[in-house]
């Protein structure tokens, strides 16, 4: 099992590629609570040729159930009409296909946990990277939610 510090090292590594900058002391540990807004754009720009970022909708949250990799996306809030609600998610296609995403596993109060995953095949692509900080930047500029990995 992870100590605290290793597990505080490990986020804070994978949250510098998202910009992070400052941390705060929560819950025995150091979690992020300020994301540099002009490296979440910057990281954007890292979406290879041949890949559309998007929003999940209604057709993409169908589509999210084609895939068992890629049904935690949407599948915590029980319903199509609970997630359009409450969650909040961006994908990553090729070829109209779903190759990786970032979404709210779970809602509460002005924030969400995020569930992030990309297929084996299109990993080392920064589809991770690129789908993560467009889903942190909409959620800061549209909802003011605060996100936690």
């Amino acid at each position: 099992m992870a100590t605290t510090k290793e597990y505080h090292d490990y986020v804070m590594k994978c949250l510098n590629k998202a910009g992070e900058v400052t941390s705060k002391k929560m819950m025995g540990g150091v979690l992020p609570v300020k994301f540099d807004v002009a490296k979440l754009k910057a990281n954007l720009s890292l979406l290879p040729s041949g890949y559309e970022l998007k929003k999940i909708d209604s057709e993409l949250y169908d589509k999210c159930f084609e895939n068992p990799e890629t049904v935690d996306f949407v599948s915590t809030f029980g319903t199509k009409e609970k997630y359009l609600e409450l969650g909040r998610g961006v994908v990553a296609l090729k070829d109209k296909k779903i190759v990786a995403g970032a979404s709210s596993y779970t809602r509460y109060k002005n924030g969400i946990e995020i569930e992030v995953d990309t297929l084996e095949s299109e990993r080392r692509n920064h589809l991770a990277t690129v789908c993560c900080s467009a889903l942190i930047s909409f959620c800061r500029k549209a909802y003011s939610l605060k996100t936690r990995f």
